[in-house]
């Protein structure tokens, strides 16, 4: 999958040009997602507003909420390849703050996810490689937490151990190595190009090979289940993705 960088919320694919950075005279307008290639929205709001997360704001963020009370209900936007990708690195910027603390145990929402090539296995398939989502433990704090694709012989999907997500903007890395002995690490707020790289928050060792590799990837919300805060906007900032090199923030 082609590397993509959201600076000022402009995703643009290396390569092409680029489309601003902090300080140019760049609307924050839904124009800026063109680089996608789709947008998802059911029971769901998508929309460019001012002003970045990261550490040094960038012009503008997404804005992402749902309306609706159907568990389908989604507002991502979806870049898909034609290009299988067994090896898969991502990196982004989160603010979780206006949903509050979530109500009752496993309110949640999806937040990014990764379709996988195959759909695997025959019965109980399971159609993603990774979800990565908000939920609740019903302990007061939400947590960051990933459904794993992973050959276990039940319901195909692995979690990771929860990570508690405290107030403020964060920047969440994930890396997947598809395999017999597959492998998921995901970082909170933890730089990962230092020479001395700090542990993952969060990592898990699976049987994902059936299903092959990414295809697809949908940055927003959605498949949220009961307690999830409706109509209120979680942002987004500062995408990146690529096949084997670790990004930061």
């Amino acid at each position: 999958m082609k590397s993509m960088q959201m600076k000022a919320l402009a995703l643009a694919v290396l390569g092409l040009a680029g489309f601003g950075v902090a300080g140019s005279a760049m609307a924050c307008d839904n124009t800026n997602l063109a680089a996608w290639s789709a947008q998802a929205t059911n029971q769901g709001a998508l929309s460019v507003v001012a002003t970045g997360l990261e550490g040094t704001p960038s012009a503008c963020k997404l804005a992402v909420r749902l309306t609706g009370t159907d568990a389908l209900s989604s507002a991502a936007v979806v870049y898909s390849d034609t290009t299988t990708e067994p090896t898969y690195h991502f990196r982004f910027y989160f603010n979780q703050d206006n949903i509050g603390t979530l109500s009752g145990l496993g309110a949640s929402a999806q937040i990014f996810a990764l379709k996988a090539a195959t759909l695997y296995p025959a019965t109980k398939a399971n159609p993603f490689m990774f979800r990565v989502g908000i939920t609740s433990d019903n302990t007061g704090t939400n947590k960051l937490v990933a459904a794993l694709a992973c050959d276990n012989g039940g319901n195909n999907i692995c979690l990771t151990p929860p990570i508690a997500i405290a107030s403020g903007s964060h920047y969440v890395e994930g890396a997947l190595t598809t395999g017999t002995t597959g492998t998921f690490k995901l970082w909170l707020d933890k730089n990962t190009t230092l020479v001395s790289q700090p542990a993952p928050d969060a990592s898990l060792t699976i049987n994902n090979n059936g299903w092959g590799g990414g295809k697809a990837a949908a940055l927003g919300l959605g498949a949220h289940q009961p307690g999830w805060t409706l109509n209120q906007d979680v942002y987004f900032d500062a995408f990146d993705s690529r096949r084997q090199t670790y990004i930061g923030p």
